[in-house]
């Protein structure tokens, strides 16, 4: 049971928040260290509003965030980005055979490095959290492909 707001509401607000201070953290420099301060308050905000178990979106906040932190020191590091997507899997409470998709964010980071180098953070950080944000929407497609067939049996 919600204490406040409506689901979709809070879903809708946790994500624009863990989106938004996601966005804030990955490109963070020295000249931009207060922007990315706000966004770890966003991002921590987020999992706190997300609809869920109380102790899931507590035990996913800091993990996440850290993981955000990490990949400031060097685009060799943005594979770490597999960890607030499988942070979001658990908060969702996805089937495990969507667990899958956190390879995508570690696959994702090789081959941009492949491609760009380590020189290039900028792109190999877009990459990484374009993989993200596909594998939140490859699991969300699979959980229902998954629930349908098994109320079809």
């Amino acid at each position: 049971m919600l204490r406040f707001g409506t689901y979709r509401s809070r879903q809708l607000a946790g994500l624009a928040l863990l989106c938004l201070g996601g966005l804030l953290v990955l490109p963070a420099r020295v000249n931009t260290i207060d922007l990315a301060f706000v966004g770890s308050v966003m991002h921590v905000a987020g999992w706190v509003v997300l609809p869920a178990g109380g102790w899931r979106r507590i035990v996913a906040a800091g993990p996440s965030m850290l993981a955000l932190w990490a990949t400031v020191l060097g685009a060799r590091l943005v594979f770490i980005l597999a960890v607030p997507l499988l942070l979001w899997l658990v908060v969702r409470r996805r089937p495990l055979p969507t667990y899958v998709v956190v390879a995508l964010p570690v696959v994702a980071n090789l081959l941009a490095l492949e491609w760009f180098g380590i020189f290039d953070r900028p792109r190999v950080v877009l990459i990484g959290a374009a993989s993200v944000v596909l594998g939140a929407w490859a699991a969300a497609f699979a959980s229902r492909v998954l629930g349908s067939s098994s109320k079809a049996r």
